[in-house]
C-alpha cells in the first residue's frame, strides 16, 4: 500500500490497484470499475491479468462498460453493499452466468464493493 500512496497518475494508480489485488487475492484476474449512481454507468477503468492467463480469451473492456454478466454481479455487489462471489456450476445462478463461464474457462468471479462517502 505504501507504492500506492506515491502514485499520482491516475491510470498509473488504477493499473498498480489492479495488479496488487490480483496477488492479494490469489486470482487470475482483476478489474476496478467505476459506478456513477446518477446515471447507474458503469466503466472498466482497469484490468490486470496474470502471466498464466494474460492471453485469456475474454475481451479487453477498459474504458468501456462491462458485459451483461459482470453488470449484473457489479451491480448485486453495489446494491447489497457486500461481496459477491458466484461459482461456474451454481445453480442458483442464471442459465447466462452459466454459459458465460463455460465459453471462457471461468470457475468463479467475485464482486467487492469499495464505497467512498460524498464529499
Amino acid at each position: 500500500g505504501q507504492d500506492l500512496s506515491s502514485i499520482l497518475d491516475y491510470s498509473e494508480l488504477v493499473s498498480a490497484i489492479v495488479r496488487h489485488m490480483t496477488r492479494a487475492l490469489d486470482t487470475a484476474m482483476c478489474w476496478l470499475v467505476s459506478y456513477s449512481p446518477e446515471d447507474a454507468e458503469i466503466l472498466v477503468e482497469g484490468e490486470y491479468r496474470a502471466a498464466e492467463v494474460v492471453n485469456h480469451p475474454m475481451p479487453r473492456v477498459i474504458g468501456q462498460p462491462p458485459g451483461d454478466v459482470e453488470r449484473a454481479l457489479i451491480m448485486r455487489a453495489i446494491e447489497t453493499r457486500r461481496q459477491v462471489i458466484v461459482y461456474e456450476d451454481d445453480a442458483t445462478e442464471s442459465q447466462a452466468f452459466s454459459d458465460h463461464a463455460h465459453t471462457f474457462g471461468i470457475t468463479a468471479e467475485m464482486a467487492l464493493p469499495v464505497l467512498f462517502p460524498k464529499q
